[in-house]
């Protein structure tokens, strides 16, 4: 306590992104809830930028051993100053965070593409290119990284949902449950590719999501 109000705002400021890189290759929501007895911090309320407590259930975590998960931590929270700051990791993260905490398909998807729509205006910056679109700037945000190419289905099925107001209309016409949650599924999933490639992570070990998983939640608007 010697540093004073700095010297606390720069262990709250450790702490941060180990709240969010745990929270991210867990895939559930990590956070700090109070001080233990010999803490010299004591905390009155969790700051605005940790995440919260909730219930997040149906996501895998990204790593299969305490071991990797120890070193995907560590090398997220060294890029978290540089990367993370120009990729906007803290938003993405809550924001992903947000979906896993759903209780409908469309609740999720609407948190997966808007992560989507963070990494294409981060792309915006970065390269500006020719008769731009949201989906030209996904796959070339991608391409940066060497991340595969989602297909349309994405952007068909994400427009349906917002101006169709149904995961499949007049976009992403005549689709069941199961083709829906493939293509969220396959968001997902390219999402743990890109922040993996630009937090400098590694290859992904593990695929958290399967078109089965994602399945078993409702989708109202079907």
């Amino acid at each position: 306590m010697v540093d004073g109000a700095a010297g606390c705002e720069t262990a709250v400021a450790e702490l941060l992104p180990l709240c969010l890189g745990a929270s991210y290759l867990s895939g559930c929501s990590v956070t700090t809830k109070r001080s233990l007895p010999p803490s010299e911090v004591q905390f009155l309320r969790v700051g605005d930028h940790f995440p919260r407590e909730r219930s997040v259930g149906f996501a895998e975590p990204v790593v299969s051993t305490a071991a990797e998960f120890e070193a995907a931590l560590r090398t997220f929270v060294a890029s978290y100053a540089t990367a993370g700051k120009t990729e906007k990791i803290r938003l993405i993260v809550h924001h992903w965070l947000d979906g896993l905490a759903c209780w409908a398909l469309e609740d999720l998807y609407l948190s997966a593409t808007t992560v989507l729509q963070i990494i294409a205006a981060t792309e915006k910056k970065k390269a500006p290119i020719r008769k731009p679109s949201f989906y030209k700037y996904v796959v070339a945000a991608g391409a940066r990284y060497g991340v595969p190419t989602l297909s349309h289905d994405f952007k068909d099925m994400r427009n349906d949902l917002i101006h169709d107001g149904t995961l499949s209309g007049s976009r992403f016409s005549g689709k069941t449950l199961i083709e829906c949650s493939i293509v969220a599924a396959e968001v997902l999933n390219w999402i743990d590719h890109y922040i993996h490639a630009a937090m400098g992570l590694g290859p992904v070990l593990r695929a958290r999501l399967g078109a089965p998983t994602v399945a078993r939640l409702n989708a109202y608007s079907l």
